[in-house]
């Protein structure tokens, strides 16, 4: 084998040992990245459980407006696609759509009452 067909057999090695390089470096990036939602997914299960215990307390101290702000974002938040998916969410989901339901309802009476 000649010095020129060395050369360019080593050339087209570190090409490729390149290219795999700038591959690896991409994979560690998006890796980082899931790791950061995987993080912000698991803490907003967390906050998310929360929610109808904190619902169910505004309700009886009777903080209507409050219960049906955070009903609202909570709701918001599980019909992002992320949240969709999780199955351990969908009973909370179940429940804020009753929620949301019950809180329709009871801002209706109120606005017939104020009316009437």
């Amino acid at each position: 084998m000649s010095t020129k067909e060395n050369i360019t057999k080593k050339g087209g090695d570190l090409s490729i040992t390149l290219h795999r390089s700038q591959q690896y470096k991409e994979m560690l990036k998006l890796l980082d990245t899931m790791c950061v939602l995987i993080s912000l997914l698991s803490n907003s299960r967390e906050r998310l459980q929360a929610v109808p215990d904190k619902i169910e307390n505004l309700i009886t101290e009777k903080h209507f407006t409050r219960a049906v702000q955070i009903l609202s974002e909570s709701l918001r938040i599980l019909n992002q696609p992320e949240f969709i998916t999780i199955a351990a969410l969908q009973d909370i989901f179940a429940y804020l759509k009753n929620q949301e339901a019950v809180l329709t309802s009871l801002e209706l009476l109120a606005d017939n009452i104020v009316v009437a």
